[in-house]
Order: structure tokens, then C-alpha cells, then sequence
């Protein structure tokens, strides 16, 4: 059986998601049993969502300055 592909994949891992980034930092944030607890609190869950969007952001562009977002 012989078999003949066309493309060539990049070499490397596959570049990370954005919502992967964020799941990251959540983790940091928050202990994972804590995330629904968090999550059943809006006003809380946004900031923490908020916070971890920026420090994501802030090290993909290699800006960090550990920034905290009050809403």
C-alpha cells in the first residue's frame, strides 16, 4: 500500500489558543475546585476573566506588569 500526501506539516507544536492562554492563567489565579464557586459570582468571575485576558495579552507581547483590572 503505498500512499502519497500532497502538503507537509510545519514542524513543531501546534501554536497555542488564545482560550488555552486563558485557562492557564485562570489556573494560576484560582484553584480549580474554585472555579464554579467563582463562577457563580458574575461581578467576581468577569474580573477574574478580565485579569487573566491582560496577563495573557501582556505576555504575548512581552509586557507585563502585573496589572489588575477593578470592575
Amino acid at each position: 500500500m503505498d500512499m502519497i500526501t500532497a502538503g507537509k506539516r510545519p514542524a513543531g507544536r501546534p501554536r497555542k489558543r488564545w482560550i488555552d492562554g486563558v485557562k492557564d492563567d485562570l489556573q494560576l489565579l484560582v484553584a480549580w475546585e474554585e472555579w464554579q464557586q467563582t463562577a457563580n459570582n458574575r461581578k467576581e468571575w468577569r474580573t477574574l476573566v478580565i485579569t487573566s485576558s491582560l496577563r495573557s495579552h501582556n505576555r504575548s507581547t512581552g509586557f507585563d506588569r502585573g496589572v489588575v483590572v477593578v470592575v
